[in-house]
C-alpha cells in the first residue's frame, strides 16, 4: 500500500506542476531545485534521494513522533517538517513539504511504523526526481532559473589565467571555487521579486 500511496502522491504533484509550469515563481522554484538532479551522476543523485528520505523518515516519523507521542504526533511533526522545508525559503519545497509531511505522518498512524512513511518517501522522491525534471526542461516559453553566480577564486598558479574576468578552462590547473551561499540566495530572491 505504501507504493501505491507514494505513486498515488506522485501523480498529484506531477498534475499540480504542470500548472506550476505556468505560475513564474513557482516554476522558478521548481525549476531551481530540479537542477541539482542535473547537476550529478544520476545514480548517485537517486542514492542520494534515497538516503534523505530513509534519514527524514527515521527522524521526523521515527524519533519526533515517539517524542511527542503525547502532544499530537501528527501535528507536531508535520509542523516540523515544514519548518525545515520552510527553511530554504523555496516555495514548491515549503508546499511541497507540508503536504508530504501530514501524508506520511498519516501513514505513520495508520501503520505504527516508520517502514511505511518510509516506502511512500521513497517511491514518491524517486519518482519525483525521474519524471519531474524532463517537464520543467520541455518547457521553453518560461524563463528558466538565474544560474548562481559563486564567486571562483584562483589559486596562485602561473598554468591559471591572471585576470579574475577569465575563467580556467579544462587545460588548466585546479581552481580553488567559493561559494558564498549567503549572496547567491540574495540574488535568487532579487530574481524571483523581479518575476
Amino acid at each position: 500500500m505504501p507504493v501505491v500511496t507514494g505513486t498515488g502522491a506522485f501523480g498529484l504533484f506531477y498534475g499540480a506542476a504542470r500548472l506550476a509550469r505556468h505560475l513564474p515563481m513557482l516554476n522558478q522554484a521548481i525549476t531551481t531545485v530540479l537542477r541539482y538532479a542535473d547537476d550529478g551522476s544520476a545514480p548517485l543523485v537517486l542514492l542520494s534521494a534515497a538516503a534523505n528520505a530513509v534519514a527524514e523518515e527515521l527522524f521526523f516519523r521515527g524519533a519526533l513522533w515517539s517524542l511527542t507521542q503525547r502532544a499530537h504526533p501528527l501535528a507536531s511533526t508535520a509542523l516540523a517538517y515544514t519548518a525545515a522545508t520552510a527553511a530554504t525559503r523555496n516555495p514548491a519545497l515549503t508546499i511541497a513539504g507540508a503536504a508530504t509531511s501530514v501524508l506520511f505522518g498519516l501513514h505513520r498512524r495508520a501503520s505504527g511504523s516508520v517502514l511505511a512513511p518510509t516506502l511512500t518517501h521513497l517511491t514518491w522522491s524517486l519518482l519525483m526526481l525521474n519524471r519531474l525534471p524532463p517537464l520543467f526542461r520541455d518547457a521553453p516559453h518560461l524563463k528558466p532559473p538565474t544560474a548562481r553566480h559563486p564567486l571562483t577564486v584562483p589559486i596562485a598558479s602561473p598554468a591559471l589565467p591572471s585576470s579574475p574576468d577569465v575563467a580556467p578552462t579544462e587545460g588548466h590547473a585546479r581552481a580553488c571555487r567559493i561559494e558564498l551561499r549567503w549572496a547567491s540566495n540574495r540574488a535568487d530572491q532579487r530574481d524571483m521579486r523581479q518575476v
